[in-house]
């Protein structure tokens, strides 16, 4: 692909870079040696010849050095072509040569610009001498061939050695890491590609060195999670199929626990209806004396009226107002009757939450007048209402039915005498009810208690035991709660708090109305 292309041109780059880095450095260091090799063995001839003819000079230390057969001193020392002149240092002066005039005057002019120079096949080489002496040496170019010929020939296999050296290396290079590499990189991006023929590296071209323990260590752990992958899909089937039998379970479980609950509701609600039906039954004498009342005196004014009207005669104007007041007595107790009947069917009827705007001092008092009907010996009750609370959206029939198991424990617990104060506060968010007595007060070693179903301290077949643990999950159907406060001999304070705002207390429960039973009630009473 063109990224293994990339990377493997980019290897290929830097290797041959250091490669030809390499080759350059031996090259440039092989021609700096023939160069320096070349410089040196010029100057040890000349140094060579110079020590020659100076001892050859100083035989001849006193006579005339125009007179020196300069000649024969080059032939001597093996230099037939060889051209010499001797300069005075200071001067400049020519003070013998072996060479015409006109090659002489050229030498003077050129050796002022320069010590060494090319000229006219030669090389001059200007060589100080011991006694203020200058020594011109004129070499001809072929006295140094010899040697160019061996250096060029060492330099040409120097560099023919370095090439092929270079070559090797790179060939060796390719060979041992470069092509291992590039079977390894297509392989790699041949399985990330999902190509299985790139899955595993053919053993024929795994090298043996380094790269080829890699790659074969490549080949094992591609081996290893190929095997693992087999197994997570084995697992990964157990797995759904065990997912399908959770899911079929949970479906199952989810309808038996939607049965069950349903089924919990309804008996909730049959034990809380059955906690009215027993509060009623409490109140029976007290309902019988207050219905009794009203009926015997709307039957005593009937009877006059139908004795009055029964003598069929004009009637005067008294007996006109005592007909009309005997009508008026008979309307009243009749609706005594019919608020009565309301009362009572307002709290029979089933526990489901009905929400309706509800004024807390209403509720109190009515449920006080319930509560009233039975004889409660010397107990008085006082009411406290805080008028800073607004009316509430809730269910009168379970306020209604939490005051009644709070205002009956208060009276069983004071023994027939003392007050018990019903008043109520507003604190925060939150409307409270508190029905606080003088009792014997709840002992420290059952309060915990005080709420677990059918636990009672009364004696057996006086109580269930329901009639708080009721209370207390009324009040949480109700998004309230219920709480008290109590220390032995000093009585109790129950508390019955309720939240203010409809949208954050019953945002699951649509607000109902309950006209047409209402309704059928009344026309049910008035009949």
């Amino acid at each position: 692909s063109r990224k293994q292309h990339s990377l493997l041109s980019q290897v290929v780059l830097a290797t041959t870079a250091v490669i030809l880095f390499i080759l350059l450095s031996f090259l440039g260091l092989t021609l700096y040696f023939v160069s320096t090799s070349l410089r040196e063995y010029q100057d040890y001839r000349i140094g060579w010849y110079t020590l020659k003819l100076e001892k050859s000079l100083n035989q001849f230390n006193n006579q005339d050095l125009s007179q020196i057969p300069l000649q024969k001193l080059v032939l001597r020392m093996g230099l037939e072509e060889a051209k010499i002149a001797i300069l005075d240092k200071k001067t400049k002066k020519m003070l013998a040569w072996q060479m015409d005039s006109s090659e002489l005057q050229a030498l003077q002019i050129l050796l002022g610009e320069k010590k060494n120079i090319l000229w006219k096949g030669f090389q001059v080489f200007e060589v100080p001498l011991h006694s203020q002496r200058q020594l011109v040496l004129a070499l001809p170019n072929k006295t140094f061939f010899p040697l160019y010929r061996h250096l060029f020939i060492l330099s040409f296999f120097a560099i023919l050695a370095i090439l092929v050296s270079g070559a090797f290396m790179i060939y060796l290079l390719y060979r041992i890491i470069l092509r291992p590499l590039e079977d390894l990189i297509v392989a790699n991006l041949g399985t990330l590609e999902g190509k299985p023929e790139y899955l595993l590296i053919p053993n024929s071209i795994i090298p043996d060195n380094e790269i080829g323990q890699i790659m074969s260590q490549r080949n094992r752990l591609i081996l290893k999670l190929k095997e693992f992958q087999e197994k997570i899909e084995i697992q990964n089937e157990e797995l759904r199929q065990k997912q399908v039998e959770l899911e079929s379970w949970s479906r199952e479980l989810e309808k038996r626990v939607e049965q069950k609950t349903k089924e919990l509701k309804a008996a909730e609600e049959r034990l809380l209806q059955a906690e009215k039906l027993a509060a009623l039954g409490k109140l029976a004498s007290g309902i019988a004396h207050e219905v009794n009342n009203p009926l015997a005196s709307i039957a005593v004014y009937a009877e006059d009226i139908m004795e009055t009207l029964q003598e069929n005669r004009p009637l005067s104007k008294e007996e006109r107002e005592e007909f009309i007041h005997s009508l008026g007595i008979i309307e009243n107790q009749a609706y005594r009757l019919k608020e009565l009947t309301r009362k009572l069917l307002n709290f029979a009827r089933e526990t489901k939450i009905q929400l309706d705007e509800v004024h807390l001092e209403g509720v109190i008092e009515e449920t006080l007048a319930l509560f009233q009907l039975k004889d409660r010996g010397h107990i008085q009750f006082e009411t406290h209402f805080d008028p800073r609370i607004p009316p509430l959206i809730t269910d009168r029939s379970l306020v209604q039915q939490i005051l009644m198991n709070l205002l009956d424990n208060a009276v069983y617990a004071m023994k027939g005498e003392g007050r018990i104060l019903i008043r109520t506060h507003l604190a925060g968010s939150n409307a409270l009810i508190m029905v606080e007595d003088e009792g014997h007060g709840i002992p420290q070693e059952i309060q915990s208690k005080i709420f677990d179903p059918f636990f009672t301290t009364k004696p057996i077949g006086q109580g269930t035991g329901l009639g708080l643990s009721i209370c207390y999950g009324l009040a949480r159907k109700l998004k309230g709660s219920l709480d008290f406060q109590s220390k032995e001999g000093q009585g109790s304070i129950f508390t019955l708090s309720l939240p203010l705002e409809e949208t954050k207390v019953f945002q699951h429960y649509e607000k109902k109305t309950d006209d047409s039973n209402q309704a059928k009630r009344e026309t049910i009473c008035h009949d």
